[in-house]
């Protein structure tokens, strides 16, 4: 077999694993109506972990090299895919766009702030952030008070802000 078609053909491969690795990650969460964010990496870990275990099975007749850079581009797809989720999902300018649309005409600020998020507002989204952090055990919160942070909340902090210096991102949202 030549080169050209060993590569095309491992990623037709790759793309396959992609494709059902996501499909039924959204299966999952529309079956479920998951809003854990804790069951849904949970799920797309194991999804991601048999799609590793498939390609490399599948990829069996290919060179390992190839195999491993099949895995990285998989991976590399899954990433992206999480990300795109979490910026549809939890992205303030993006939910912005969808409450103007919502309000149906010209919105105030003060008519934002009671729109933003369903209807939560502001204070109904950090309240909806903060229990996520401590579902997940990085800060404890009573529903009117945060902090301080857990040992893994520290570091998760490090690993966060050094992140941010080294990508230069001080300034978010």
């Amino acid at each position: 077999m030549s080169p050209i078609v060993v590569v095309v053909l491992a990623k037709a491969w790759v793309l396959t694993m992609w494709e059902c690795t996501v499909v039924l990650h959204i299966g999952y969460l529309r079956w479920t109506r998951a809003s854990s964010a804790v069951g849904s990496a949970v799920v797309m870990a194991l999804l991601a972990a048999g799609g590793i275990a498939g390609l490399w099975i599948g990829l069996a007749w290919a060179p390992g090299s190839l195999r491993a850079s099949a895995v990285c581009l998989y991976l590399a797809g899954c990433l992206g895919y999480l990300e795109l989720r979490s910026l549809l999902s939890r992205g303030y300018s993006l939910r912005i766009l969808v409450d103007v649309f919502r309000g149906g005409g010209p919105v105030s600020c003060e008519e934002l702030e009671v729109l933003y998020g369903n209807g939560q507002g502001l204070s109904g989204l950090l309240r909806r952030r903060l229990s996520t952090l401590a579902r997940l055990r990085l800060v404890p919160f009573d529903g009117l008070h945060a902090g301080p942070l857990t040992p893994v909340g520290r570091a998760v902090e490090r690993v966060a802000s050094g992140m941010r210096r080294a990508l230069r991102t001080e300034l978010v949202g």
